[in-house]
Order: structure tokens, then C-alpha cells, then sequence
């Protein structure tokens, strides 16, 4: 293993707190199995003239400045930006192995939009020698929606994969059927971690709320008027305070909204966005890697379903922990009362995520070997 190179390629360029935790979280494993992880900073060719390409990069430090810390922090292990295919392959070409994963990496339509192309099939290594896995890679959707030309392409490039896994028991489904190959079923790379892995990277020094004790949290990445509707009917039963652990504006930065961002933008750190989780009473989301999270410290918690992001790969882990009664639509009765009554029995959580993770790093370390 000594001075073996492990690429991986995954949507790390994207500002959000699972897609960051989750490179981390496989970066550390590779490291914890004696490999030497090395991240494929793959990133979007921005067409913007320079003076609206400075203003977004000045912006976007402010707003997403607890990001930049977390990388400089975490992401030792990181090639310079690539733009192309050609310097993919070159930043590549002396690696043992690649492994693409985790999150949404196969949802075609998505990676395609962003100029990326067939890039997380692997499309760009050239040496034959290189290994090509998928750790819980994801389709998003429990269907795959392409042209029989993408199909053909990607059930090629496919066949030159040593291993591959999933994150979803319906990409396993699709791999079979559409590509006649099989997929094991994984855990997402953050559920490969105790709880105490995480706790490392809380610092006390940044908790805002750190004298509080007795607090519910909300992390909605999307809102609706049915979204609002569940927070009021939640807020009139329990009489705890209600904390927001995402960026206090309801929308993103916009340039033609807002000109300028301001406080209400910019995301919470990871320490503080961490700690909330783990010290809530209760933790109403609509994430997936807020479920992760809520699963990974204990938590009692709800779960709304996010339709706009793709409902599979949360309907998948429900399955997988065994506890589906957490999970609702935002039309639903839901009553709450039940549920803060009516325990989630962590026995059975944690042997079920224990079961699948030990399965997990079984497929990492024979894909490796």
C-alpha cells in the first residue's frame, strides 16, 4: 500500500456541507486503509466576462468563507483546479487506482449541464493499468433517463470498472438492467465514521449558541408554503427554541436580487453546524446528510421529503436503518406528539448501520487489494 495514489472524484467543488463531508469522509478512510487519497479538483468552467467572474469570486468568499476554511483545513491531499479532460488525465496518469463517489455523480443529465460530460464514468483514464471503482456512487433518481447512444457509451466505459458500488438499492437495479453489471449496495462515505470522528472537527471556540442546552433545530435546504406550514404546527407543540443551522435567507445569493450579499447569506460553520445537530432536542430537515448526521449522533428527528433534489436515495436509507416512520411528505398530518413520545430504538439503527458499513469498507479494501 506504502506510495499507492487513490484519486477520487466526486462533487466536492460544490458548497454544501454533505458534499464536503462526505469527500472528507472517504478521503480519511483511504487514509485509515494505508493509501494515499488524492482529490481531483474537477471544476466548472465559468464563461463570465473578468470583471463579473471577480465580483462572484469576492462574493462568493464571503458567503461561503466557512467552505474555504473547511478545505484549507481538511483537503491536504488536492490537485490544482482542472478545467479539462486533458489535464484530468494528466493529474491522473500515475495513480494505483480512481475511485468516483460518492453523491449524485451519475445523474447524467446534471453532470453533462455542467460541462463535465462522461468525466465520472471514467472517460479520461488512459492508462489501462489504473483501477476504476465507484464508491456509493448515485443515478439520483431510481431510473436512469438517457438515450440509447449515452447508454451505449456508459455500458462501455463501465465494463473497464474492476468494482463498483452504490449508494442507493436502486442503482444496483440499474446497474444490472441497464448495464449488466452488478453493484453492491453501500453506505454514503459520512456513515463509514463514528461520532467521534466528527466531533474532532467541532471547535468550542466557534459555537454561537454554546450556553444553550434545551433547543430544536431546522435544516431545510428548500422552502414551500407546506414546508412553513409543519415548522408552525411543530413550533405550537414544542415549546423549545426553534434554531437554523443553514444560511438565514430563504434563497441564495442572487446578483440581480440582491446586488451585494449580505449576513443573511453567508453559511454557518462546520463546528457550529455540527454541534447543533449533535446537542438538539429534536431536528427537523430535509436533507439527506441531515438525516446522515441525526442517524450518525442518535437523534430524534423528521425527515420532509425534498422532491426537487430526488426522494430515492432517502427512501433507500430509510429502508437501510429501518425506521421509514421518519419519513413524510410535506403534505402530510404529521403528528408530533406521537413522535416525541415514541423513541427511534437506536439499538436497532446502529447494528443496521454497523451491518452495511462493515460491508462497506469490506468493498473497499478487496477493490484495493
Amino acid at each position: 500500500m506504502a506510495n499507492k495514489k487513490i484519486g477520487i472524484l466526486t462533487l466536492q467543488f460544490s458548497n454544501n456541507y454533505g458534499g464536503f463531508l462526505q469527500t472528507y469522509a472517504l478521503y480519511s478512510a483511504l487514509l485509515n486503509l494505508g493509501y494515499i487519497p488524492i482529490i481531483l479538483d474537477r471544476r466548472i468552467y465559468d464563461k463570465c466576462n473578468f470583471f463579473k467572474k471577480a465580483y462572484f469570486k469576492v462574493a462568493n468568499y464571503y458567503i461561503y468563507r466557512n467552505f474555504y476554511r473547511f478545505r484549507e483545513m481538511y483537503f491536504k491531499n488536492i490537485t490544482k483546479p482542472i478545467y479539462n479532460d486533458t489535464l484530468l488525465t494528466h493529474e491522473s496518469s500515475d495513480f494505483f487506482a480512481i475511485i468516483v463517489g460518492s453523491d449524485q455523480v451519475w445523474r447524467l443529465k446534471f453532470t453533462k449541464e455542467i460541462g463535465f460530460g462522461y468525466n465520472f464514468f471514467l472517460d479520461f483514464v488512459k492508462n489501462k493499468n489504473i483501477r476504476k471503482i465507484s464508491y456509493a456512487a448515485s443515478f439520483g433518481t431510481n431510473k436512469f433517463d438517457a438515450s440509447e447512444s449515452e447508454l451505449d457509451k456508459i455500458r462501455i466505459l463501465l465494463e473497464t470498472f474492476s468494482a463498483i458500488s452504490v449508494r442507493e438499492a436502486s442503482g444496483s437495479v440499474i446497474c444490472r438492467d441497464y448495464f449488466n453489471r452488478e453493484a453492491l449496495h453501500v453506505v454514503d462515505p459520512t456513515l463509514l465514521h463514528p461520532a467521534k470522528f466528527y466531533e474532532s472537527i467541532i471547535d468550542q471556540s466557534e459555537i454561537v449558541n454554546i450556553n444553550k442546552t434545551d433547543f430544536n433545530v431546522r435544516y431545510f435546504l428548500d422552502f414551500s408554503e407546506s414546508k412553513i406550514r409543519l415548522i408552525n404546527i411543530f413550533c405550537q407543540i414544542s415549546n423549545f427554541e426553534l434554531v437554523n443551522i443553514y444560511r438565514s435567507s430563504n434563497f441564495d445569493f442572487s446578483l440581480k436580487r440582491d446586488i451585494i450579499p449580505n449576513k443573511c447569506h453567508i453559511f454557518p460553520s462546520f463546528s457550529n453546524w455540527l454541534w447543533n445537530i449533535k446537542n438538539a432536542h429534536f431536528i427537523l430537515t430535509d436533507s439527506f446528510h441531515g438525516v446522515v448526521f441525526c442517524l450518525i449522533f442518535n437523534k430524534e428527528f423528521v425527515c420532509i421529503a425534498n422532491k426537487s433534489r430526488g426522494t430515492d436515495r432517502l427512501i433507500s436509507l430509510f429502508e437501510m436503518v429501518g425506521i421509514e416512520n421518519r419519513f413524510f411528505d410535506e403534505n402530510d398530518e404529521i403528528d408530533f406528539s406521537i413522535l416525541f413520545n415514541n423513541k427511534i430504538d437506536y439499538n436497532i439503527v446502529n447494528n443496521n448501520i454497523e451491518f452495511y458499513k462493515n460491508k462497506s469498507y469490506e468493498f473497499l479494501k478487496k477493490s484495493l487489494i
